[in-house]
């Protein structure tokens, strides 16, 4: 499991790097953390912060959102498949 997470984080951390702005590893960090609260004071590009918080970010929280539902999904399918599988009806007793 935490290997699964920690390879979630460096996938997301690329995915937020990555893109055609041309941003720099740096530049991708500082906007990143331009909106803690006890690190205002760093000198980020406006557009730097718009592209990482707006455009970059969204898109990797909801493709990593994505994946955990089809990731949940498939692991359910063999379960459901069992569960949902046709029985013969009880057998009948007669009435008195």
């Amino acid at each position: 499991m935490a290997v699964a997470c920690a390879a979630l984080a460096v996938a997301m951390l690329i995915g937020v790097s990555v893109g055609p702005a041309g941003l720099t590893l740096g530049q991708v960090a500082a906007a990143l953390l331009v909106k803690l609260p006890w690190l205002p004071h760093l000198a980020v590009p406006p557009v730097a912060v718009i592209i990482v918080w707006q455009v970059r970010l969204p898109r990797v929280i909801l493709g990593a959102l994505v994946g955990a539902m089809l990731a949940g999904s498939v692991a359910e399918a063999p379960v459901t498949m069992i569960m949902v599988a046709p029985r013969p009806p009880p057998a009948a007793t007669p009435s008195r």
